[in-house]
C-alpha cells in the first residue's frame, strides 16, 4: 500500500511539472537574430537589416571582429593585416565570392545549405557583406588596415 502511495504522488508530482512547463513561455525570438550578434555595429541602414541578421545568425559567431573567433583569427594569419580579418569590415569582396564561400566551404568551414541559408537569404546576405561601410553600421575608423576600410 505505502508502494501505491509513493507512486501516486510521483505521479502527481511529474502532473505538476508538466503543467507548469506548459503554462511557461519561450522568450521571443526574432528570426534569424542572434542573443549576442555582432556588438561592434551601429545602425544599419533599412534596407540592408535582414542582410545583417543573416550575418548576426550565421557568420559573426565565427567571423565577427573579434580576435578570439576562429574565422576572424584564421584570416587575420591568412591576411597578414594587408586586409581585415573580420568580414563585416571587408570591403574588397564580391557578391560572387561571398556566395561560394557560403554554399562550398573552404579549409574547416562547412558549407551551408539551402535549408540553412536560402537562396534569398544569401541574396541578403551579399547585399550587406557588399554595401558601403557606413551603411553596415561600420565605422570606417575602426578598421585597421593598410589600405582597407575605404
Amino acid at each position: 500500500m505505502k508502494a501505491a502511495y509513493i507512486a501516486l504522488g510521483a505521479l502527481a508530482l511529474a502532473g505538476a511539472y508538466a503543467l507548469q512547463a506548459q503554462t511557461q513561455t519561450a522568450p521571443a525570438k526574432t528570426p534569424g537574430m542572434m542573443t549576442q550578434g555582432d556588438p561592434t555595429l551601429g545602425k544599419t541602414s533599412p534596407q540592408l537589416a535582414e542582410g545583417r541578421a543573416v550575418y548576426e545568425h550565421w557568420c559573426a559567431p565565427c567571423h565577427a571582429p573579434d580576435p578570439k573567433l576562429a574565422g576572424t583569427s584564421a584570416l587575420r594569419v591568412k591576411y597578414e593585416g594587408e586586409l581585415p580579418a573580420a568580414l563585416v569590415h571587408r570591403d574588397d569582396m564580391d557578391k560572387d565570392t561571398i556566395a561560394y564561400f557560403v554554399r562550398n566551404g573552404v579549409a574547416w568551414m562547412a558549407p551551408f545549405r539551402k535549408t540553412e541559408i536560402s537562396d534569398a537569404q544569401l541574396d541578403q546576405l551579399t547585399d550587406f557583406l557588399t554595401a558601403p561601410l557606413a551603411q553596415r553600421g561600420v565605422n570606417p575608423d575602426d578598421v585597421k588596415t593598410k589600405g582597407a576600410g575605404k
